[in-house]
C-alpha cells in the first residue's frame, strides 16, 4: 500500500488506506497523523480544549492579534481609565450640562459659553474705560469714576477721563461722542490761560468754540446727551 507523506492535514490524503492494503502497514498510518497533529498544534500541551466549534468559528474573519486590536481600541463603556490619555486629534464631544451643575461631569463648550460671563457684556468696541451695569435686565456700560490724567502739553481728549492741566496747553475735545459719555477737566496750573477746544461739539446747545479756564482751580464736568443739537451738559 502507499503510505502518504504529510507535515500538515491538508496533506493528509483521506482515501488511504484503500481497504485492501496490508494491515502491517497500519502503525505507519498512526504514526503519521500523530506527527502531523502535533505539528499543527504544537502548544496544546495538556490543557483541555473546552470551547465549542461556533466559538472557535467567532474567530472567524481576525487578521491579527486580538488583544492587540482590544487594546488600540482604548477602555471600554464604563471603564475608570487611569494615566495619561492624549486626545489632541481627536474630536470629543459630551452631553451638555444643565446651568449650575456643579459636578464633577465634564463641561461641553455650549455648556461653558452659557454660564461665561463674557456672552452677558454688552459690545467691547468704543468702550474703553468703562465699567458695567445694569437696570437688573440689561448690562450696559458707565463710567462711574473717571480716570485721571495730569497734563502739560496740548492733548486730544478722550471720554472716561478727568483732565488735570498743570500747564498752559489746549485740550481739544473729540470730534464724535456716544450717549453718556463723560470728560472732566481742572485747571491745576496755578494760571488763567489753559484752554478747552469744544471744536463742532455743542454745550447746553450752543457752539463754545475754544472756551479759556481763565478762573485759577476752575472745574467742570460734562456728560453728551445724545442729541448732536444739544451737545454736553454739565454732569
Amino acid at each position: 500500500m502507499t503510505v502518504e507523506t504529510a507535515t500538515s492535514i491538508s496533506q493528509l490524503d483521506p482515501n488511504l488506506p484503500a481497504s485492501g492494503d496490508p494491515k502491517s502497514e497500519g502503525d505507519n498510518h498512526l504514526r503519521l497523523l500523530k506527527s502531523v497533529l502535533q505539528t499543527q498544534f504544537p502548544n496544546f500541551g495538556t490543557n483541555a480544549i473546552t470551547v465549542t466549534a461556533a466559538e472557535v468559528n467567532y474567530l472567524g474573519g481576525v487578521t491579527s492579534g486580538i488583544q492587540t486590536q482590544l487594546n488600540a481600541k482604548g477602555a471600554i463603556t464604563g471603564q475608570t481609565w487611569t494615566g495619561a490619555h492624549d486626545f489632541t486629534g481627536a474630536t470629543i464631544t459630551v452631553p451638555t450640562a444643565t446651568a449650575g451643575d456643579s459636578s464633577t461631569k465634564a463641561a461641553s463648550t455650549a455648556f461653558v459659553a452659557g454660564v461665561a460671563f463674557s456672552s452677558a457684556l454688552p459690545g467691547q468696541t468704543g468702550n474703553a474705560r468703562k465699567f458695567t451695569k445694569t437696570d437688573g435686565t440689561t448690562a450696559g456700560w458707565a463710567y462711574p469714576e473717571l480716570e485721571v490724567q495730569l497734563i502739560s502739553t496740548n492733548t486730544t481728549a478722550v471720554p472716561g477721563v478727568h483732565y488735570i492741566f498743570t500747564a498752559a496747553c489746549t485740550l481739544t475735545l473729540p470730534t464724535s461722542w456716544a450717549a453718556q459719555d463723560v470728560i472732566a477737566a481742572s485747571n491745576a496750573s496755578g494760571l488763567t490761560t489753559p484752554v478747552v477746544d469744544f471744536g463742532s461739539t455743542k454745550l447746553r446747545g450752543s457752539s463754545p468754540g475754544a472756551m479759556t479756564l481763565d478762573t485759577v482751580l476752575a472745574t467742570f464736568k460734562v456728560v453728551y446727551s445724545g442729541n448732536a443739537s444739544t451737545g454736553l451738559v454739565p454732569a
